[in-house]
C-alpha cells in the first residue's frame, strides 16, 4: 500500500471513530443505529489477517452517514481534514 493509501486508509476510519465520538456512541452503537452488524466498525476489522486494509464498503458508509444526518461532502471534508491533521495521531491516542 502506497503512502497516500495508508493515509487515506487511516483517514476513512479516523473520520468514522469521529462521527461516533462527536455523537456520544460507541463504534458498536454507531454501527448498530446504521442497521449494520455491531462488528461492523471495530478496530479490529480495519485489518486483514494478514495486514492488508481493510475498507469499510460504500453501504456501510451510506447507512453511518445516514445514521449520523451526514452526507457525502462532509464525509469527505471531515477525511481530508484527518488526513490533514494525521489521523494516525487519532488512532495512538484511541489505542492508549
Amino acid at each position: 500500500m502506497t503512502a497516500s493509501n495508508s493515509s487515506t486508509h487511516a483517514a476513512v476510519w479516523a473520520a468514522i471513530d469521529a462521527i461516533a465520538s462527536a455523537r456520544g456512541m460507541s463504534l458498536s452503537a454507531l454501527s448498530a443505529a446504521a442497521g449494520c452488524p455491531k462488528a461492523t466498525l471495530n478496530r479490529s476489522h480495519r485489518f486483514t489477517e494478514h495486514g492488508k486494509p481493510s475498507w469499510p464498503t460504500m453501504r456501510t458508509i451510506a447507512r453511518v452517514l445516514d445514521a449520523a444526518g451526514m452526507d457525502y461532502r462532509q464525509f469527505g471534508d471531515l477525511v481530508e481534514a484527518k488526513r490533514a491533521t494525521g489521523p494516525m495521531r487519532d488512532w495512538v491516542k484511541v489505542a492508549a
